[in-house]
């Protein structure tokens, strides 16, 4: 009898393995035949230089709108985004996949094969340039699956270089601008951050928060509003600052006499995904725009809220004040969903 139950669960254990990867595969197909109708190529377009590649990951799910959805969200798709930034590194020439990327160099006239993972590679290198261009979220409330289609070029690096240096000025119209982009990206949610490049070239980062409209009273819907503009402040943080954090982290891997984060290389990504992203908002921070939207299931509403930094009016622009803090205070509150509370992080002055 216990030899037949114990069949019967890796049955069970097995069919639920098999669900989440065919969500994960259907992702990645809905965003490949997306990436096809907007024009662009898969791989390397020798035309523009331009390397597009299509990553996804695999989390378990929750319900729409709640704490833990918008955590387990964000996860999955740094995860991807993790997996694409990979894959784009690999075919830039900088190394292969994981620890079985191998270098011949010479040393004294004798040949040596050398070996650079992918934690070695993150950490030599910036990725400044990287934009999703497309994604897919499937969600059946014990998987979430999440699909991405990333791009990256010398020429979207070079304006994201020079929109951080103050060297290229935002579009004149470019929150109309954010907005149609917004409006076009498909039938579902944008991810939790987003890279948009304006008509001037201008490369913005901005953060995505989602929260439940769960009743019509006015205390609820102030909970939704409060809960989903946090979740953008802290997306807005990880678009600003995730990448740095990671590649502080990858240092400390590399370095690390503890190895059990590199013995393969989904330890790794959980590692490294896993990473908080840690800094006040700059000056010129504010919600740039919000929308109702149906959930997934089209049972419900979600309240979703874009958060950006208004590079125009940023001189003497200072972090928006909260309804429920004085005026003039120096911290901006955060949502930390490891510890389930809001904290608070102090602005440097």
């Amino acid at each position: 009898m216990t030899s037949r139950l114990a069949i019967v669960l890796a049955f069970c254990l097995c069919g639920g393995v098999c669900a989440a990867a065919v969500s994960q595969l259907d992702a990645e197909d809905a965003v490949r035949r997306r990436v096809v109708r907007r024009g662009l190529r898969v791989g390397l377009d020798a035309e523009t230089g331009a390397y597009t590649v299509i990553a996804s990951a695999v989390k378990p799910g929750g319900e729409p709108g709640s704490p833990a959805f918008c955590a387990q969200r964000a996860a999955c798709f740094r995860l991807a985004e993790l997996k694409a930034i990979h894959l784009i590194l690999n075919m830039r020439g900088q190394t292969m996949a994981g620890q079985t990327a191998v270098q011949r160099d010479r040393v004294d006239d004798a040949a040596v094969k050398t070996v650079r993972t992918f934690v070695e590679t993150l950490s030599e290198s910036d990725m400044d340039g990287c934009v999703v261009v497309g994604s897919c979220e499937l969600n059946d409330g014990a998987h979430c699956a999440v699909a991405v289609a990333m791009t990256w070029s010398a020429e979207l690096e070079r304006r994201a270089r020079a929109s951080a240096d103050g060297t290229l000025r935002p579009a004149a119209a470019w929150i109309e601008e954010l907005k149609a982009y917004l409006d076009n990206w498909g039938d579902g949610l944008p991810p939790p951050t987003v890279a948009f490049v304006d008509s001037a070239g201008f490369f913005h980062r901005l953060g995505v928060g989602v929260a439940a409209l769960g009743g019509g009273s006015p205390l609820e819907r102030n909970a939704a509003a409060r809960l989903a503009d946090i979740w953008a402040r802290k997306s807005l943080q990880l678009a600003l600052f995730g990448h740095a954090a990671m590649r502080r982290k990858a240092e400390l891997m590399k370095n690390s006499s503890r190895r059990e984060e590199m013995q393969s290389l989904a330890s790794a990504y959980e590692a490294l995904g896993g990473v908080e992203a840690e800094g006040p908002l700059p000056a010129g921070s504010m919600s740039i725009l919000d929308a109702v939207v149906a959930d997934s299931s089209n049972s419900g509403k979600l309240l979703v809220v874009v958060y950006g930094v208004n590079a125009q009016g940023a001189a003497g622009a200072g972090v928006p004040a909260r309804q429920d803090r004085p005026e003039g205070a120096s911290e901006v509150v955060v949502f930390n969903p490891k510890t389930g509370k809001f904290e608070k992080q102090q602005k440097e002055k």
